[in-house]
């Protein structure tokens, strides 16, 4: 799998949502190497911290932990770090595959300092000042912002090359999502045997056709939820399942709540 970032788009992105929530944002790629980075001019708690060896270490690690905690569950991991603040590391995904990380970091947990004693020689009164500086987002506001990442952004700005036959697939998927999709059904429209496809999303995307299609109908819907005033029902339909009781019955299963509650969640 070949993936291409447009680094001037994702920077562009990143800088826009950095203006508009005044948040340290970076995003990574799929192996975790740092693409663009967005920080604070007026965020210099972690700055202090930084320049003393054994955080700078904790840093590291803190993160590490983090993203490989994401990339495991394939879904948004927040934290505490060692310095008492809270990142959060959001997975981007396309077709159901991280192709790459956006950490929202520098955030104040609350409104009290978690650690009163900075590891170097400064006055505590400073100390808390630096630290009011940094940003705060209830749990509400940061799923939000969660959801929005996941959702609505970097459709244009990350692509992958899965190779002409895996791409044509994927496409015909997208375009057909609220038809009724069957393995035999997109062999005929692609030419190609059952066989190949079988083997094409096996190597691709380490699934089967039936179960890259589920996955994308309730991927959508959830997006659907979130963005959108149309009913459950009515997204049942548009996600290519007309019995709304077998897909609010899986939708729970996959998400682990109904359709109703995710909505209310966002």
């Amino acid at each position: 799998m070949n993936i291409r970032y447009n680094v001037e788009k994702l920077k562009e992105i990143i800088d826009e949502l950095g203006e508009v929530t005044g948040l340290a944002l970076a995003i990574l790629d799929s192996e975790f190497n740092f693409l663009y980075m967005r920080g604070r001019a007026d965020d210099d708690f972690c700055d202090c911290l930084q320049g003393v060896r054994e955080c700078r270490l904790n840093c590291a690690a803190s993160d590490e932990k983090m993203l490989l905690e994401c990339k495991s569950t394939g879904k948004p991991h927040t934290h505490i770090c060692h310095a008492g603040l809270r990142d959060t590391v959001v997975p981007i995904l396309k077709n159901g595959s991280p192709v790459g990380y956006v950490i929202i970091g520098r955030l104040r947990p609350d409104c009290e300092l978690s650690v009163d004693k900075p590891p170097f020689s400064e006055s505590p009164m400073l100390w808390r000042e630096r630290y009011s500086r940094l940003s705060y987002l209830s749990e509400k506001q940061l799923g939000s912002l969660i959801n929005l990442l996941s959702h609505l952004l970097f459709e244009n700005a990350i692509e992958i090359d899965y190779g002409e036959f895996v791409e044509k697939a994927v496409a015909y998927i997208d375009a057909h999502i609220s038809e009724r999709l069957t393995v035999e059904g997109l062999s005929a429209a692609l030419f190609v045997s059952k066989n190949r496809l079988y083997e094409g999303f096996h190597s691709y995307f380490s699934t089967t056709v039936g179960e890259y299609v589920t996955s994308k109908r309730i991927s959508l819907a959830k997006r659907l939820l979130a963005t959108t005033e149309k009913s459950a029902a009515e997204i049942s339909s548009a996600v290519g399942m007309e019995n709304y009781s077998y897909f609010s019955k899986l939708f729970k299963r996959r998400v682990g709540c109904s359709p109703s509650e995710y909505r209310k969640r966002g």
